[in-house]
C-alpha cells in the first residue's frame, strides 16, 4: 500500500497526508479489495522465498557453453574409440578419430557413449521434514505443528545417475562416529562398532534388524554427516564401482564422471582413486554453474525431497505420541533409508536421461541440438553474447591464448524450441499438480529452488488462505 502511494499518490483517490483513523481504515479497505483484484487479474500470488541457491550469473555464459564444449571433446574422443572396435581398420590404415566420424557414424555409437556418462552430488537432508503450514484459528498467537524433534538433525545423500537413465545405488552418511577396523587384530582391538551405536547399526549384519534395506544401498557414518575425503572414497567401493554399465568389478568399463567443484572432488587422491579402481575420468563444472548444468542439482535433488517430504507427511498423521514428553515419535534411521531408497526408485529412467539432455550433457555429438540448448538457456542473441564475453575475457588475460570459439550451427528453423518442450514436460512429471491434494503437501526445502505458494491468488478465497503449488 505505501509503495502504491509512493508511486502513484493520487492512487484509489488518494489519502491526505494526515488522515483521520476512519480515513485510514476507508482506504485501507477500498485497497485491499483493488489489490485482490489485481493479484488475480494478473495471476500474481504471494510466495514465500524456498532457496538462497545459486543462480547462473551475468556474464558466466561464455564459461558454461565451453565446460559443455570440454565434455563434448571428451565423449566425441570416446565415440571414435567404440567406432574403431566395432569397425577395425585395415593393417595399412590408421584407426578413425572421434573428430572424423559423420553425423550418421556418431549417431551410431551415441547410446553406447552414454552409457558411460555420469553425474554425482551430494545434498542434505532433514531427518523429519515437517511442513511449514497448517490450519490453525484466526487470531491465534501460536501456529505449531508437532514433530519428534530430529528436524534439525541432517543426514547427506550421495546420488549419481547414468546418461542413458540408470541410477547408481544411493549412499546415505548418518551423523556419529566412525568406525574404522584395526589394521592388525590383537588383543583389546575390537573388529566390529560398539555396539548400539550409528556405525554399529549400519553394519551389514544387523541393518535388518534396524529396518534399513538389506541392498540397493551403501551406508557411511561421519561425525557431522558430511561427505568428507573418507566418505568419497567410500562411495567409489560401496557405490561407484558398483553402478550399471560397470562391465565388472575387476574391470571396469571406462566412464567419464561429471562433478561440480566441491574440494573433496578435486583432492588428487579421489581422482586418482576413481581412475585407478573404477577406471573413470573426471569433468568438473565450474563453481556457481550446477544449476544449470549437473542434472542432479537442477531438478532430480529436489525430487527427491519432495518425494521425502510426502513420505514424513504421511507417516506423522499415523505416528504415535510419546507417553512421557507428547511428542512425536521421530522415524528410526532404518524408516528413512527405506524411504530414500524408495523415492529414488521411483525416478524414470527417461526423466533422468531428458534431465542430461536439458542440462546439455548429452545433446546430439555432432552439435545439432547446440543452437537450440543456447536459446533457451543464453536468450535468442546468444552468439553476440558468447563472442562479447570472449573478447573481454581475452582483453582482461592479454598474456593467455584461447582455442578458436565453437559457435553451434543455426539449423534450418523449427517450430518450437525441443529443450524448452523437453524441460517442460519433465518438470510436470517431476511434480504435476494435483487440485485436491492437502495443504500438508505445500513445501519449503532449504536449497530447493522452486517456490511455494503460500496465499492464494487474489479473489481465489478466503483472506489468508494457502494454495498449493
Amino acid at each position: 500500500m505505501n509503495k502504491l502511494l509512493e508511486l502513484k499518490p493520487d492512487a484509489l483517490g488518494g489519502m491526505p497526508a494526515n488522515a483521520k483513523p476512519e480515513e485510514a481504515l476507508a482506504f485501507k479497505v477500498k485497497f485491499n479489495s483493488w489489490y485482490q483484484r489485481f493479484r488475480k487479474r494478473n495471476g500474481f500470488s504471494i510466495r514465500r522465498r524456498t532457496s538462497v541457491g545459486q543462480k547462473l550469473p551475468k556474464g558466466d555464459e561464455g564459461m558454461a557453453w565451453a565446460t559443455v564444449m570440454k565434455l563434448r571433446e571428451a565423449l566425441v574422443k570416446r565415440a571414435g574409440e567404440i567406432y574403431a572396435r566395432r569397425h577395425p581398420p585395415a593393417p595399412d590404415e590408421s584407426p578413425i578419430k572421434g573428430e572424423d566420424l559423420t553425423s550418421e557414424q556418431l549417431a551410431s555409437v551415441e547410446a553406447e557413449v552414454f552409457e558411460e556418462l555420469g553425474n554425482m552430488d551430494q545434498t542434505p537432508v532433514q531427518h523429519e521434514i515437517p511442513v511449514e503450514t497448517t490450519l490453525e484459528k484466526t487470531g491465534a498467537k501460536d501456529a505449531r505443528i508437532s514433530t519428534g524433534g530430529k528436524e534439525k538433525e541432517r543426514f547427506t545423500l550421495v546420488l549419481a545417475v547414468m546418461a542413458d537413465g540408470k541410477k547408481v545405488s544411493p549412499r546415505i552418511i548418518f551423523k556419529g562416529t566412525p568406525f574404522t577396523p584395526p589394521t592388525v587384530s590383537g588383543k583389546g582391538k575390537s573388529t566390529l562398532p560398539r555396539k548400539n551405536s550409528v556405525a554399529w547399526e549400519i553394519h551389514p549384519a544387523n541393518r535388518a534388524k534396524h529396518g534399513h534395506p538389506a541392498n540397493g544401498m551403501s551406508f557411511g557414518v561421519q561425525e557431522k554427516s558430511w561427505s568428507d575425503q573418507r566418505e568419497c572414497n567410500g562411495w567409489i567401493s560401496g557405490s561407484w564401482k558398483l553402478r550399471p554399465n560397470n562391465g565388472s568389478i575387476v574391470q571396469q568399463r571406462p566412464c567419464i564422471l561429471v562433478l561440480d567443484d566441491f574440494k573433496c572432488h578435486k583432492d588428487e587422491g579421489f581422482i586418482a582413486a576413481l581412475k585407478r579402481d573404477a577406471n573413470t575420468i573426471v569433468i568438473f563444472i565450474p563453481g556457481r554453474l550446477t544449476p544449470l548444468l549437473q542434472p542432479l542439482d537442477r531438478m532430480l535433488n529436489k525430487q527427491m525431497k519432495r518425494l521425502l517430504r510426502r513420505k514424513y507427511t504421511a507417516y506423522s498423521a499415523s505416528a504415535v505420541a510419546d507417553a512421557r514428553s507428547g511428542k512425536l515419535k521421530p522415524p528410526e534411521r532404518g524408516v528413512v533409508s527405506t524411504w530414500c531408497k524408495e523415492a529414488w526408485e521411483s525416478s524414470t529412467p527417461e526423466t533422468v536421461k531428458t534431465c542430461f539432455m536439458i542440462c546439455g550433457l548429452t545433446l546430439a555429438l555432432d552439435g545439432s541440438e547446440d543452437h537450440a540448448w543456447c536459446e533457451h538457456n543464453f536468450g535468442e542473441d546468444y552468439r553476440d553474447l558468447l563472442e562479447e564475453q570472449r573478447a573481454v575475457w581475452l582483453a582482461e588475460h592479454a598474456d593467455v591464448t584461447l582455442p578458436p570459439l565453437k559457435l553451434p550451427k543455426v539449423p534450418g528453423g523449427f517450430d518450437s524450441n525441443p529443450i524448452t518442450a523437453a524441460q517442460k514436460e519433465v518438470e510436470g512429471k517431476l511434480l504435476p499438480y494435483v487440485a485436491d491434494e492437502s495443504d500438508s503437501e505445500v513445501e519449503v526445502l532449504e536449497g530447493d529452488s522452486d517456490v511455494e505458494v503460500v496465499e492464494g491468488q487474489g479473489g481465489g478465497g478466503a483472506e489468508g488462505e494457502v494454495v498449493e503449488l
